[in-house]
């Protein structure tokens, strides 16, 4: 908000622009820290799901996933996670089917 009928008595106004930078630079860390403890999150999901369930379409893999996790999760993200536990080795695809992981 800004107020129009300020009017101060000092010829400049101070502003603790240092502050302020090194805030944004710790919500910066802060934001990329959530962002991997997320990752972790998405894959330890999908892990103990297919671990539960042995095999399951990529369709009700995500949705399990969706289910499971607490935040908002698009169906991209899950497919990025998907590949990086299959290129990892954790996971794979079914021989017969494409869309079915074990």
């Amino acid at each position: 908000m800004y107020n129009h009928d300020f009017e101060s008595a000092d010829a400049h106004i101070w502003m603790n622009t240092e502050k302020l930078n090194e805030a944004i630079e710790n919500n910066a860390a802060i934001d990329s820290t959530v962002l991997i403890s997320r990752d972790q999150q998405v894959d330890a999901a999908i892990v103990r799901i297919l671990k539960a369930k042995q095999s399951l379409s990529h369709g009700a893999l995500l949705g399990e996933v969706t289910r499971q996790i607490r935040f908002p999760l698009t169906a991209p993200e899950v497919k990025q996670r998907i590949e990086l536990l299959i290129e990892k080795e954790y996971i794979e695809r079914t021989e017969d089917d494409g869309y079915r992981y074990t």
